[in-house]
């Protein structure tokens, strides 16, 4: 019951670093080198819609977007994925507002890419969807021509592959927090094999982890008054079965956004083993700004070494540890290959 006090504890935390959607502030002007159309687009982009409910109308938890990580994984598909001359075709789900895709489409076209993104979530406000198509419409009405196109939908994974005509290149789940449990892991990698061409990549981008909560002077004061001792980092994020524990009894006694938000994530193993069992192979680990890829399948002690030696580069300095210091969650990208005919082997 001690483990169960400190998640809640955790978890009440984290919350207020949680946001509807990443705030950008809008800038009055766009470099001239863009044209009038453009430059409108970039504003409409950028002003909105932000919010979004917490919970639909079902009562199911809506994507939440992360502060501060959207650039980072913006950067992540432009260095290894938008490296081709030829157009590239995008499927993003658990999207969220939709405001990501949106922002995509839009660099890509400030950098001359060709970049066709559609995008899904199962929970999605109408409105936000109705906001950016729109605002992609009149930029190719007013512009003429575009250099890809955007198309933002409410649903799920499955509506995907039924609207989908063709192959898509790559697909992104930047909310993880979707993948609410071991099957729809499952699902995601074998819909994704469907819909990939052959060379096609996932990305998974990882809900920020609870461990730095651990950091917090707050939290170290209420361990110490309780007599708790913390669980280790590989206990919170690569302990499959103590993680699911911590989820569920945490759900059980804070039912709500905070439960809702227990039970829609796994451990990092467990989307790695799901990939892996049903043909993809870790390519890619990215955790904040630093990266780690490899030609060969990244193994779950690979995998674990490199995320919590970079998770350690966020504790605190001594100077820095005071009643107002803020833990920094450092964002986690994962990059997963198809390409069964160009799998490595072991003598490679």
């Amino acid at each position: 019951m001690k483990k169960i006090f400190l998640h809640i504890l955790i978890c009440m935390c984290l919350i207020p670093i949680v946001s509807a959607a990443t705030e950008t502030d809008v800038e009055d002007n766009v470099s001239t080198k863009y044209s009038p159309a453009l430059q409108r687009l970039y504003v409409a982009m950028q002003a909105g819609p932000h919010e979004i409910e917490t919970t639909a109308p079902t009562g199911e938890l809506r994507g939440w977007g992360f502060e501060g990580f959207d650039g980072l994984l913006y950067k992540f598909f432009e260095k290894r994925e938008f490296v081709t001359e030829q157009p590239y075709a995008l499927l993003e789900y658990a999207c969220g507002t939709g405001r990501w895709s949106a922002n995509a489409v839009l660099q890509a076209e400030m950098d001359g890419v060709s970049l066709n993104v559609k995008t899904f979530d199962p929970f999605m406000q109408p409105e936000h969807a109705e906001y950016y198509n729109q605002a992609w419409s009149r930029y190719v009405l007013d512009n003429g021509s575009s250099h890809g196109s955007l198309l933002v939908s409410q649903g799920w994974l499955k509506d995907a592959q039924l609207a989908a005509t063709d192959k898509f290149n790559g697909m992104l789940v930047r909310d993880a927090i979707h993948l609410f449990s071991d099957e729809q892991v499952v699902e995601l990698f074998q819909l994704g094999a469907a819909l990939t061409d052959e060379n096609g990549s996932i990305v998974v981008r990882g809900t920020p982890p609870f461990a730095t909560m651990l950091w917090s002077p707050k939290v170290q004061i209420f361990l110490i008054t309780q007599g708790l001792t913390p669980p280790n980092f590989g206990e919170i994020l690569f302990n499959e079965s103590n993680y699911k524990a911590y989820t569920e009894m945490a759900a059980q006694n804070i039912p709500g956004v905070i439960g809702q938000m227990n039970t829609k994530s796994v451990c990092l193993p467990a989307i790695r083993n799901a990939a892996e069992a049903n043909g993809w192979w870790l390519q890619a680990i990215q955790v904040g700004t630093t990266v780690m890829t490899h030609k060969k399948p990244l193994t779950e002690e690979e995998l674990y070494t490199f995320v919590s030696t970079q998770v350690q580069k966020y504790k605190p300095k001594p100077e820095e540890f005071n009643l107002d210091y803020v833990p920094e969650d450092p964002g986690i990208i994962l990059r997963f290959k198809k390409t069964p005919s160009a799998r490595p082997t072991e003598t490679e």
